[in-house]
């Protein structure tokens, strides 16, 4: 029946099983035993003296060539074996783990090898504990520690204790553990050990908090024992549960987690007599399932990793911290402008120059030969971020700042240079009071508070957040901090912005060395946010589409008690992921027939409609489903035409029939009355991210010139010349754009690193769902590869020129205004 027994080593890895050859193996199997417990007797029945992890086992998994390791360390909590009790901490065996799996696996060339646990009781907690800080780990001396976490596909639990709610349930069930699997003499000579495992409660507690962060990127299987524990022989107490760990605990029902029962007791549901024994064919068949669905999955896992490592590696080596050395020059002032720099952070385009405008109204720039082969080319080729990290590496930081930031004497207040004041609020009251309500649980801050509003397109999700900043931001001393993250690369820019504008301020210890040693800004900002308390943060945004989402997500979202977090999401599946904190979500419906109306007047400032009124606003407001974004729309048209509500008819369009009928209307009447300029510039500014500072635009326009496509309007005075400024005005008449104009231009500099007010750029903001919109429309005509190529073409030339300036005037420009072209890129 399988291999003869081996000699299995009390402490360390003991190879049981391996294909022939071993350097074959495509899985590592590694089994952990628990409490008390020993390498070779956990798994061994004393009914047939079987250890079936060498004898059962192998015939089993031979094709999915899987090695079979077994882990041993001091798991004695009591002095009968005549060492003295174990003085271990969990930790302490689970980094001892990380080291040695790694070590075995090294010096046998198998570190990306997929690796799946098997664990029992308390052994289920060790690598719990193990995947934490393998996660955790991210320092180039100690990085290879980190394999253990990226290489485990799958880990199955077999009676392990995963729900511990409260510190009494930990120390029940630690007390149970305890007197039934040491003899009563034992606990007799060691009275205190009851006690001092109950001491470790909140321990316990922790791992299983920390763990549920990183549930998605496993596959779980969740055994527990279906039959009561014998405690002949063992010390009795009264037992109200005759199971060691019930069944809520070791198989709580979570999503997307296998669970089963064994016909076992808890120290007999790892043994099995044969392969007919109960549970064996369940276990076996999740390790030849995890085993056959890991090689494909782990090494894609390993290809994201190495990426990640060499971006993090150029990230840490030229980030310019400390925070007083923002300022930026370049070393190389002829280097080729074809190279570019920036990588995942943040801040604001700082405003450059303004190029001579001549007398044909087309801006004018030096290096006109290269600008216009720039323009040429880059229809068809991108940008590639190793282009733009390659200027990175030219840049340094001078010493001093000559206007450095001090402390502000009220909380931070970091939010888009577009947020402002909602001007009209209606039908939301009931989602506000809720939001404010989930925040302040006293039972959810324990940690960090998680609100989910989740709903459709143009719901408002993100108005009703603006509203609760806007009338509650007194309620956070520690901050209120609103974080774009449509986009992966507008989240990391503004991140760094904080670590830029906040952390450097108020924690100059915490900061990012030139030699690129220490933490990278994403983490500087996570461990300042986890120091303190009484912040909010608001994403905006979230999408979170594959499992890799998550798992990048969660790596910047802080945790820390009496603090709050509000993701913004048109999906409701953030709710059951584990490793977001578990937010609570809050539905965001459509408005209410009569709030949607009423909002409709508000906008067209109509405060006493007729029966005639009242009927059409009602008709127009359920041909949209209610939704606050169209109505925007509907309200802008007819303020800009001063057309009759009662007259007003919107266009059938099968695509969106809510969204879609309004935002083809104003398209159409864009053509109709010959706002060709306008029309042509939304439709490049579609392909960039949803706020774009007006000088990205402003630089690039010279690379539409050759291709004669207008984007000046001419306003309605006689004699006038086309101006890009009188095309905002149009596509702001039309509900397209909002534009963040400060009123001093003058003082935009100076004023850019407030910490209390949104910065005063020059930006546009473009709603996703517009963006959504033209491209789906270019799209269904076959004309979107050309309007793509247009917006590449406008944003390389930007780059060039924001870069040829910065080289010959270094005080104009900031890194920042490099990232500000990864974003939009």
């Amino acid at each position: 029946m399988g291999s003869p027994p081996i000699s299995v080593q009390r402490y360390g890895l003991t190879e049981a099983y391996a294909p022939t050859p071993a350097s074959s193996a495509l899985v590592d199997l590694v089994l952990v035993h628990g409490l008390n417990g020993d390498p070779h007797d956990t798994w061994t029945s004393k009914a047939t003296n079987i250890f079936w992890p060498a004898q059962l086992l192998p015939q089993y998994v031979e094709e999915q060539k899987v090695r079979v390791l077994v882990y041993g360390y001091d798991a004695d909590v009591t002095s009968f074996r005549g060492e003295g009790a174990t003085k271990d901490k969990i930790h302490n065996h689970a980094e001892r783990l990380i080291a040695d799996l790694f070590a075995n696996r090294r010096i046998r060339k198998a570190t990306e090898r997929p690796i799946v646990f098997l664990a029992h009781s308390l052994g289920g907690l060790v690598v719990k504990r193990a995947l934490i800080a393998s996660s955790e780990i991210s320092g180039p001396k100690t990085e290879h520690l980190r394999s253990i976490f990226v290489s485990t596909y799958g880990i199955l639990f077999l009676g392990t204790p995963h729900k511990g709610s409260d510190l009494g349930q930990w120390g029940s069930y630690l007390e149970r553990l305890c007197r039934t699997v040491v003899l009563k003499k034992v606990v007799d000579t060691e009275p205190q050990l009851v006690d001092a495992l109950k001491s470790n409660s909140e321990t316990l507690q922790n791992i299983d908090r920390q763990f549920a962060q990183l549930m998605d990127d496993f596959h779980l299987y969740f055994f527990h024992e279906a039959k009561p524990t014998d405690l002949k022989g063992t010390y009795r107490f009264k037992l109200t549960n005759p199971k060691i760990v019930d069944e809520e605990s070791a198989a709580p029902t979570l999503p997307d987690v296998e669970r089963a029962s064994i016909q076992a007791d808890h120290s007999h549901m790892c043994k099995f007599d044969s392969d007919n024994a109960p549970g064996f064919d369940l276990v076996v068949d999740g390790i030849q399932r995890y085993s056959e669905e890991s090689v494909a999955t782990i090494k894609a896992r390993w290809v994201s990793e190495t990426e990640g490592r060499t971006a993090q590696r150029i990230r840490k080596a030229k980030e310019l911290f400390p925070f007083n050395s923002d300022r930026i020059n370049l070393q190389d002032p002829v280097a080729s402008s074809a190279e570019s720099s920036s990588e995942h952070t943040p801040s604001k385009l700082r405003v450059l120059p303004a190029p001579e405008e001549h007398s044909d109204g087309e801006l004018e720039f030096e290096r006109d030969e290269e600008m216009d082969s720039v323009a040429a080319s880059s229809s068809t080729h991108d940008l590639r971020e190793s282009q733009l990290l390659k200027k990175l590496e030219s840049i340094e930081a001078t010493p001093e700042d000559p206007n450095p930031i001090t402390k502000p004497s009220e909380p931070y207040f970091i939010v888009p240079p577009s947020f402002g004041v909602n001007t009209f609020f209606v039908g939301m009251e009931k989602e506000l009071l809720e939001l404010d309500k989930r925040l302040f649980d006293k039972r959810r801050r324990a940690g960090t508070a998680c609100v989910l509003l989740h709903g459709q397109a143009g719901a408002g999700k993100s108005h009703l957040a603006r509203q609760y900043v806007n009338k509650y931001r007194h309620k956070f001393k520690g901050g209120i901090f609103w974080i774009d993250a449509k986009i992966k690369d507008e989240l990391y820019r503004d991140y760094w912005q904080i670590a830029q504008k906040v952390v450097a301020v108020d924690s100059p210890d915490l900061r990012v060395s030139s030699d690129g040693t220490g933490k990278s800004s994403i983490e500087i900002v996570k461990t300042w946010f986890e120091s303190r308390t009484d912040w909010l943060i608001v994403l905006d945004g979230v999408t979170v589409d594959e499992a890799e989402d998550a798992t990048e997500l969660r790596s910047i979202i802080p945790n820390s008690r009496k603090s709050s977090l509000i993701y913004i999401s048109m999906s409701k599946r953030l709710e059951s992921m584990h490793s977001l904190l578990r937010p609570f979500a809050i539905k965001v419906p459509p408005l209410k027939e009569s709030d949607a109306r009423n909002l409709l007047f508000k906008e067209i400032q109509l405060k006493r409609p007729n029966d005639a009124q009242v009927k059409r606003a009602t008709e127009l407001v359920r041909e949209v489903g209610g939704l606050p974004l169209a109505i925007n729309a509907i309200s802008h048209r007819l303020a800009d035409t001063h057309e009759r509500l009662e007259k007003y008819k919107i266009p059938s369009y099968s695509a969106d029939r809510k969204l879609g009928g309004p935002y083809h209307k104003i398209m159409s009447e864009l053509q109709e009355r010959k706002h060709y300029a306008a029309f042509h510039l939304i439709n490049i500014l579609c392909f960039y991210g949803p706020h774009i500072p007006v000088e990205l635009v402003h630089m690039g326009l010279k690379a539409l010139r050759q291709e004669r496509l207008e984007v000046k309007s001419t306003g309605q005075g006689e004699g006038e010349k086309p101006d890009i400024n009188t095309t905002y005005g149009i596509l702001i008449r039309y509900a397209l754009i909002e534009r963040n104009e400060p009123s001093d231009k003058n003082s935009m500099s100076s004023s850019r690193d407030s910490l209390v007010d949104p910065e005063p750029i020059d930006t546009l903001k473009i709603h996703s769902v517009v963006q959504n919109f033209c491209r789906d429309a270019l799209k269904a005509e076959n004309i979107l590869p050309m309007w793509l190529g247009y917006a590449v073409k406008v944003f390389c030339c930007s780059f060039h020129e924001a870069d040829f300036r910065i080289k010959m005037k270094p005080e104009t420009g900031r890194v920042s205004d490099y990232r500000e072209y990864l974003v939009h890129g």
